[in-house]
């Protein structure tokens, strides 16, 4: 390897496998230089997300280990890897959630004591970075608005996303006071290890176990009303986009679709299908599809593939991958009682 020219041998390192690169940085530490430099760990990040064979999709099992999560394969449904969360494990009455997945990180929202009989300050809500592929966590608990002393008397929401600009991944706290209605908004920077308070004016009231979908430098809320709320991760911004006046109806899911916002209208009694709408490069929705309702009794949808696929489970927790184009449905094993599925492919970003 040390006579080939410093370009080749970079572009023989691109081509690698992230468990492999991170066996090879201890080889010397001229390879451990070239693994670790930020513009080499883009690049790689880049070829990973837009390699058509990297197939996989994480699903968060909670049935019998407490987070247990999974690396699935579409082209491999029957064979799911376990992946090691580096985090204490949990007991009865925590709950840990996913508040969004981009390019291999993970962030997690650990809520501890939520459904023990505790206090308000035995109760918190942790915030993680998580990057299965390298096995590294990151705490993030050293918010700029802080809560602990009497945390029953707050809503706390959380979004998660990447600023193409400035390469870097950012997360969204935004803290309601219940009693006054006062809204509070927070945005950590990975880059820059740190939270900043933001000045914006929020009036909307946004769930606490409901997560915005990321597409393409925007964070999704549904509102239940009319709009979508979007926060521009980049000028950190809130606006909302009027919703087409056929979708008012039901309850909806928004979720990202081969790089476009979406959203499904899930139990609109009026309809027997469910209506998949997309926004176009116009700012206009478009009906993409309107697929049949494929579930009896008990039966759910778990979560959305951007590659244009849904996972669902029946009320005997068996799972599915439903194609929205090709109407094709292929199951998954083994049976899992999965809290949701999101988009993942592996990365080599460093947490330090």
């Amino acid at each position: 390897m040390d006579d080939l020219p410093e370009e080749l041998f970079i572009e023989v390192l691109l081509r690698l496998p992230v468990k492999s690169l991170l066996r090879f940085k201890v080889v010397c530490k001229a390879w451990r230089s070239h693994i670790l430099n930020r513009k080499f760990v883009e690049r790689h990040n880049v070829r990973t997300t837009a390699n058509p064979g990297n197939d996989y999709f994480i699903a968060h099992n909670s049935c019998s280990d407490y987070n247990k999560f999974c690396a699935i394969s579409r082209n491999s449904l029957h064979k799911p890897i376990g992946l090691n969360l580096p985090i204490a494990a949990s007991v009865s009455g925590d709950e840990c959630s996913v508040v969004g997945s981009c390019n291999g990180l993970i962030c997690l929202d650990y809520k501890r004591g939520i459904r023990r009989h505790t206090t308000s300050r035995n109760r918190t809500t942790n915030v993680y970075l998580w990057n299965p592929a390298t096995g590294k966590v990151k705490d993030l608990r050293r918010y700029s608005i802080d809560i602990s002393a009497c945390y029953d008397d707050f809503c706390v929401s959380l979004g998660f996303g990447f600023e193409l600009a400035s390469r870097d991944y950012k997360v969204l706290r935004i803290v309601r006071n219940k009693k006054s209605s006062v809204t509070r908004v927070e945005v950590y920077s990975l880059k820059k290890n740190s939270w900043k308070e933001i000045a914006v004016e929020l009036k909307y009231r946004l769930w606490t176990f409901v997560y915005p979908a990321f597409v393409k430098g925007s964070l999704y809320w549904d509102l239940n009303e009319r709009n979508l709320l979007l926060f521009d991760v980049q000028n950190e911004e809130f606006c909302t986009i009027l919703l087409p006046p056929d979708s008012w109806c039901g309850v909806r899911e928004v979720f990202e679709l081969k790089e476009s916002v979406a959203f499904a209208n899930l139990f609109d009694l009026r309809s027997k299908d469910i209506a998949i709408w997309t926004l176009d490069e116009n700012s206009c929705w478009i009906q993409k599809w309107s697929i049949r309702k494929p579930f009896d009794r008990g039966s759910s949808i778990v979560g959305y593939l951007k590659t244009g696929e849904y996972v669902g489970r029946n009320r005997y927790d068996d799972l599915v991958l439903y194609d929205f184009a090709s109407e094709a449905i292929k199951p998954i094993e083994p049976k899992m009682h999965t809290l949701g599925v999101y988009n993942y492919s592996e990365s080599l970003v460093f947490l330090n």
